[in-house]
């Protein structure tokens, strides 16, 4: 019964987390008390009933995993993320008219993010990191070819001449 309750307890549950808050955060005119305010409310509560029983439990709003520290991060770095936006490098068309630019502008920011964590500045975190999404690093790098076969060498005969 014991593993049975401990089961039930840690069951996973999935929420469906807002879009409006990539949309404002990747926003050019969103200021760094802005982008505050967002991080203050990642996260919200709701009641879930298991059985007779009623318990509230800490849910994020953002599209992101349990226990992320993302929110601090950006909470704690806004006013560099801001500057990140204006850089010229940023993506800047429509995500309407191109669909592909929202990823690009996250992945953008996250180097911009990763580089203000790490007390470098955009443009050298950008530089450091490279273009290169993850994905499409592992797709060229040796790990994601195939293992090659080896083949076996034929050696020619060789000719010796005995005295």
């Amino acid at each position: 019964m014991e593993f049975i309750a401990r089961e039930r307890a840690t069951k996973e549950h999935k929420f469906r987390g807002e879009e409006e808050v990539i949309r404002s955060l990747l926003a050019l005119d969103t200021s760094p008390q802005q982008i505050r305010e967002l991080c203050a409310e990642a996260f919200m509560t709701i009641d879930i009933k298991d059985g007779s029983e009623t318990r509230e439990v800490e849910v994020s709003a953002w599209p992101i995993t349990a226990g992320s520290v993302l929110p601090s991060y950006l909470s704690r770095y806004a006013e560099e993320i801001t500057e990140a936006k204006h850089d010229p490098r940023f993506p800047r068309c429509d995500v309407k008219l191109r669909p592909t630019n929202l990823w690009k502008q996250l992945w953008f920011l996250s180097r911009a993010l990763a580089g203000a964590v790490c007390g470098i500045s955009t443009r050298t975190a950008l530089n450091l990191v490279g273009s290169l999404r993850p994905e499409e690093v592992f797709a060229g790098s040796r790990n994601a070819k195939p293992a090659r076969r080896h083949r076996r060498r034929i050696m020619p005969k060789q000719t010796r001449t005995r005295k």
